[in-house]
């Protein structure tokens, strides 16, 4: 008998292939409830999710095709945040862009991480200043930056932004609180 429920490997399942990649040791702290270990063997075994020539990578192949993805940098950096707020955190999903991934926290409030690659500050801004049907102060957000030099230039154009998120060269992160207006 499996030491997992069939809902916990269909929920794991649908969030790796919502995501497309993911790493095996954030899906383990993104469910930490969950005997990651049995279901990742279990949906291997079934040929629902195949594990990267690496061996630290879920993803799903598409029918008829033999090329390994590429892990998507901007999604795999914001699953590394979410991993270390998940004590926060009451429901995740991958999110419609800008941002990468959105969650729900304990507290009742609505976040979104946005990963925000050097060179393209301009871009995810002029992104959040079309949203249309949205108010976007009903968001927090947290930012993942490349470089200590783009919160100048995205501080002012991205809405609510709560906590930025500087990746080290060693993948972890720097968090800082973003400056008072004014």
């Amino acid at each position: 008998m499996a030491d997992f429920k069939v809902s916990e490997a269909e929920a794991v399942l649908d969030f790796i292939e919502s995501c497309d990649m993911v790493k095996i040791e954030q899906l383990t702290k993104l469910y930490p409830e969950y005997n990651i270990d049995k279901i990742t063997r279990f949906l291997i075994n079934r040929k629902r999710v195949h594990m990267s020539s690496d061996g630290e990578y879920l993803h799903g192949t598409p029918v008829g095709t033999t090329d390994e993805p590429r892990p998507n940098k901007a999604l795999i950096a914001t699953l590394g945040v979410l991993s270390d707020v998940m004590s926060k955190v009451k429901f995740h999903a991958k999110a419609p862009p800008p941002a990468q991934i959105s969650f729900l926290a304990h507290s009742g409030e609505l976040y979104e991480i946005v990963y925000v690659g050097y060179g393209l500050e301009a871009m995810v801004s002029s992104m959040y200043g079309s949203l249309q049907n949205v108010n976007p102060e009903e968001v927090r957000r947290i930012v993942v930056l490349e470089d200590k030099s783009q919160i100048e230039k995205i501080k002012e154009r991205i809405p609510n932004i709560m906590r930025f998120a500087l990746v080290k060269p060693n993948g972890g992160y720097d968090y800082l609180n973003p400056s008072p207006k004014g």
